[in-house]
């Protein structure tokens, strides 16, 4: 797979998207992070495009409440989360919370509990959300 190298990386993507798995995946975020070590902000730049476009086209497959789980997963938190919630009003239900909670308890068992805490907040925004469409 020469994804470096495509004129279209979203064509190149489909076109191996059988290969694409949490190996290829782990190595590409590994790729990224030597490149950000050895200060290769270009290739560190086209690595994270890559990684960024093929988790577009995995989400791409899952229900709309779960894509907007990974979105706010990877979202900065407060302003990202809140312009991706606000984006997204409709989605946000009391089923969107049962999910978070269902992330959340299996983020439980994670060493690093840096995801567990963001997915918390993101919750509390969620929360807060939702009593202000209710009132």
């Amino acid at each position: 797979m020469r994804l470096l190298e495509a004129a279209d990386l979203n064509a190149a993507l489909r076109e191996h998207q059988s290969k694409i798995d949490e190996v290829f995946l782990h190595v590409l975020s590994r790729y990224i992070e030597t490149a950000n070590e050895e200060g290769d902000e270009e290739r560190a730049s086209k690595l994270t495009q890559i990684l960024n476009a093929t988790i577009d086209m995995l989400e791409e497959k899952l229900p709309p409440q779960e894509r907007l789980i990974n979105r706010l997963l990877r979202a900065e938190y407060p302003e990202g989360t809140n312009a991706i919630l606000e984006q997204h009003r409709g989605l946000l239900n009391r089923e969107l919370l049962s999910l978070v909670d269902d992330y959340l308890k299996q983020l439980q068992g994670d060493q690093d509990k840096t995801l567990l805490e963001h997915l918390r907040n993101v919750r509390g925004q969620i929360e807060a959300k939702l009593t202000i469409l209710r009132a």
